[in-house]
């Protein structure tokens, strides 16, 4: 390294002070991690259903169906429908309380989904009921914001 060379020539090391120079901000990310434990059969359901729409929700669709690209559906045109793909959904986080967001809670932009952590021994040990379902499991999104958070956003709503 430079360094080395000065220091092995003169006795002498550059100065490691240097100023740090704004290039570019980096889109904000979080974690969320839900447990789930079933109480029946509905649950059990319910917690697959659950699983199965986040895991949708942060993939891209294959199909357009009746999406419009260049003004033309992707069912109506094969080459249309073979050359584009569907981004994955965004979402809206809010930390309710009631029907009203609660203020002292984080705020977000708009989301994509980036990861979804299945983790069936949430409480490290394997243990199922008699249909097999785990009786707790917990997963883990994580999210990335659409949007850079202004100083703006922070003094005027809180984000």
């Amino acid at each position: 390294s430079a360094s080395d060379l000065f220091g092995g020539i003169s006795g002498v090391a550059r100065n490691p002070n240097v100023e740090l120079l704004f290039q570019s901000m980096k889109l904000r990310t979080f974690d969320l991690t839900f447990k789930m434990a079933p109480f029946n059969e509905l649950d059990v359901q319910n917690m697959e259903t659950i699983i199965r729409i986040f895991k949708r929700a942060m993939l891209p669709e294959y199909k357009l169906g009746e999406t419009e690209v260049f003004g033309t559906e992707g069912d109506d045109n094969g080459a249309i429908e073979a050359g584009f793909i569907k981004v994955p959904k965004v979402v809206n986080i809010n930390y309710m309380r009631g029907g009203e967001r609660n203020r002292f809670l984080p705020r977000y932009k708009m989301c994509a989904l980036t990861d979804v952590n299945v983790n069936y021994t949430p409480d490290n040990v394997y243990a199922t009921f008699n249909e097999s379902s785990p009786v707790a499991v917990e997963i883990k999104l994580s999210f990335m914001e659409t949007k850079l958070v202004f100083a703006e956003d922070i003094k005027d709503r809180g984000f």
